[in-house]
């Protein structure tokens, strides 16, 4: 990777492969975490539960950006929000709710 690889508009196919090569490690840590939520306080696990709802939210924004990040920024809208906040207050355990993301 060059320096240049990483200027805004520059989504090329190493750049690309760097982004989803990361996403794919940082989901596994998510899914890896998702027990803790539920092994917490109630309070601490809504935030966990947010957390890691939030995050897989945006892999999934990026993955149908076909990990195109330089040139715009993956947005979570106001209905991914409240949906996000629903779910973590009120949804079913990490696990089950995050294999639906």
């Amino acid at each position: 990777m060059r320096e240049e690889d990483f200027k805004p508009g520059t989504d090329g196919p190493e750049t690309k492969k760097l982004v989803k090569r990361v996403l794919d490690r940082t989901e596994e840590h998510f899914r890896s975490g998702f027990p803790l939520a539920d092994a917490v306080p109630k309070a601490l696990g809504r935030g966990l539960r947010a957390t890691f709802a939030g995050g897989l939210a945006l892999i999934a924004k990026i993955r149908n950006m076909d990990y195109a990040v330089f040139g715009r920024r993956p947005r979570l809208n106001l209905w991914d929000k409240g949906r996000l906040a629903l779910s973590a207050a009120f949804g079913s355990t990490p696990s089950e709710r995050m294999d639906k993301l």
